[in-house]
């Protein structure tokens, strides 16, 4: 399935549960030299608004610089 080969083939990928459920998700792609780029971040729509949007944005950001 296209999906499953999307997140394998990603740099990085993050996944934000709540219990067992899947709330939120992000992913980096990369050429692994010079380039990164953020291309994915989801947010289930029943848990928007709580900032978990911008913690995924941080946690990639993040994980970009510790790679550099």
């Amino acid at each position: 399935d296209e999906l499953i080969w999307a997140i394998q083939n990603s740099w990085y990928a993050l996944s934000v549960y709540n219990k067992q459920k899947l709330v939120g998700f992000g992913r980096i792609i990369s050429d692994g030299v010079h380039h990164a780029l953020i291309v994915d971040i989801i947010v289930h729509p029943g848990y928007q608004d709580k900032g978990i949007g911008g913690e995924i944005l941080q946690n990639l950001i993040n994980r970009c610089k510790r790679e550099k």
